[in-house]
């Protein structure tokens, strides 16, 4: 099996067991987010423990930020979600990547069969919170995400001895944040076992 096709196994393994979401957040609040210091890179929110119903640490979130003369796609890795308060509920993302296309169609387009396309369509459309994907429109957005060009690099070229070969988008960025995630996530496990 080829490098690049055991990276993708391992991005489509992620994305079945915890499927993708998208977080919608007011204009307001991506504007507030793009002038923090650490800006869309790594960040938290805040919202009533419903919200974030369903929500899994280690998944990849899709968000489409409503900023002035910006058309632009991003993906990250929900590192933590826990109660901060009674009513409240704090998800923290990092590891945020821009994505291609930088639309919610130009994504679309990326899906086939037209039902995936519409389904995708449909769910991004929706004003809760968070909108979780299903797995299959999950694994099959991964997929088309993979097979751009204008995203990274052919992981079949991948030379860990040439940094010009390092796939400098989805492939790598968000392989080495879920990576990473999973193996906190098992240390996690270990740790709560001996306890």
């Amino acid at each position: 099996m080829f490098l690049s096709d055991k990276l993708l196994k391992i991005l489509l393994q992620s994305a079945k067991k915890a499927r993708l979401s998208i977080l919608h957040l007011p204009k307001s609040d991506w504007h507030n987010l793009s002038s923090a210091r650490r800006g869309l890179s790594d960040f938290t929110v805040a919202r009533p423990h419903s919200h974030f119903e369903g929500l899994k640490n280690r998944s990849i979130v899709l968000m489409f930020p409503d900023l002035p003369n910006e058309d632009r796609a991003y993906a990250g890795i929900l590192r933590s979600k826990q109660g901060v308060t009674t009513l409240d509920s704090r998800i923290a993302i990092s590891s945020t990547i821009k994505l291609r296309p930088s639309s919610v169609s130009g994504l679309a387009d990326l899906l086939e069969p037209d039902s995936l396309r519409r389904a995708f369509g449909l769910l991004t459309s929706k004003h809760a919170t968070i909108t979780r994907l299903s797995p299959v429109v999950s694994t099959a957005l991964v997929t088309a995400l993979w097979n751009q060009e204008e995203n990274c690099q052919s992981a079949c070229k991948f030379d860990p001895s040439s940094a010009s070969n390092f796939d400098p988008f989805v492939r790598r960025a968000l392989l080495v944040a879920l990576v990473s995630s999973e193996l906190a996530g098992i240390a996690e496990a270990r740790r709560a076992r001996v306890a």
